[in-house]
């Protein structure tokens, strides 16, 4: 396209992160990466989050981190890739401190607090760490959604607090 002289988009390089995932390479990918900071679409939150998808898709958690870390606004999209990818790789310790670094730097959804909740699950975390998180859900208008609850109710029960179990279910009637 730019030896044609056509002007490449962020359209155009979220299209060839795809490709990129589809049939090419890390690599590839990287290369895409630095065209996108070249012409100047390296703010672009949208391409930076196909970005980091893209780098996670290739198992690259490290890169995927660094475009998070660059990007000037970070959105909860960003941020719930980086997640998941901790948690797919069951590194649920990264998940925990991650997930402390959102609290301050950004705007948090039911994802975000699922995957939380989960990691606690899955690592040796505390049940003070359980209560901690339970309170920011309840301050920030959480409690009610049931993937939420959910994981809430599983982890009082797990601990053997079934007084808060109760409670969380409580929330949701």
């Amino acid at each position: 396209m730019e030896e044609c002289g056509l002007y490449t988009d962020c359209n155009s390089y979220f299209w060839l992160l795809e490709g990129c995932l589809k049939y090419g390479s890390l690599a590839d990918a990287k290369r895409v990466h630095g065209r996108i900071l070249k012409s100047g679409f390296g703010g672009d939150s949208g391409l930076a989050n196909r970005l980091v998808d893209a780098f996670i898709g290739f198992g690259n958690l490290d890169d995927a981190i660094r475009v998070v870390n660059e990007m000037s606004q970070r959105n909860v999209t960003s941020w719930n890739y980086i997640l998941a990818a901790f948690l797919a790789k069951k590194m649920n310790h990264r998940v925990l401190g991650f997930f402390r670094r959102m609290l301050e730097c950004t705007q948090l959804d039911g994802h975000a607090f699922a995957c939380d909740l989960r990691a606690c699950d899955g690592s040796n975390a505390s049940f003070s760490c359980i209560e901690q998180i339970h309170a920011q859900i309840f301050r920030r208008g959480f409690f009610t959604e049931p993937i939420i609850s959910n994981a809430l109710i599983y982890l009082y029960s797990k601990y053997g607090d079934v007084d808060s179990a109760a409670l969380v279910f409580g929330e949701l009637c």
